[in-house]
């Protein structure tokens, strides 16, 4: 598989709760060390601004906060066309909350009292969409993916195959019959 050139993934933590905050920062890493938490913020409008400044792969988010909630947080990076992550964390189990989650392409949607274990599958689900993702933008751009191995080109032509991936299917097709 063709990794991302920097191995941790970038991750926002947005929570108006200092003990949530600082748990998910000094710990995340250790549940999943693919994860790198980068950015602190303790609502939606502060962590908007540290969008602006720097790139984050996944923003994990309290649902309820002052000034700009979760949702309006994952509705922003999804409006903005970001290729972001987003994971809300939630003491709601409402349906709206989490109809309007999907909405916004919202990867997971976490009830509270959270676990290790759970945070640690959600990194997992997420870490695989995320490499799926750089593993296409690879694919798409012929100079990136030229080292690929030939079982990674054809996993990847499958895969463009079955998400009827036309550019990328001619692409692949190309390259490795160029290949033999």
């Amino acid at each position: 598989m063709i990794r991302k050139e920097d191995s941790m993934y970038h991750t926002l933590i947005v929570d108006d709760e200092p003990l949530m905050r600082k748990y998910l920062g000094e710990n995340l890493s250790k549940i999943f060390p693919d994860f790198q938490v980068t950015g602190i913020a303790c609502d939606g409008l502060e962590a908007v601004e540290l969008i602006k400044k720097q790139h984050f792969d996944l923003v994990i988010s309290d649902i309820r906060m002052p000034e700009m909630d979760g949702i309006n947080l994952a509705k922003y990076i999804f409006d903005a066309g970001l290729k972001t992550k987003v994971a809300i964390i939630s003491g709601y189990d409402e349906f709206e909350y989490a109809r309007l989650a999907i909405k916004y392409n919202v990867s997971d949607y976490l009830l509270k009292p959270l676990s290790d274990s759970q945070i640690r599958e959600t990194l997992i689900k997420i870490k695989s969409e995320l490499d799926e993702d750089v593993l296409r933008n690879h694919i798409q751009s012929p100079t990136l993916y030229e080292n690929a191995s030939e079982t990674d080109l054809k996993s990847s032509l499958l895969s463009a195959i079955i998400n009827r991936e036309n550019t990328v299917i001619q692409n692949l097709y190309s390259l490795i019959e160029k290949n033999n």
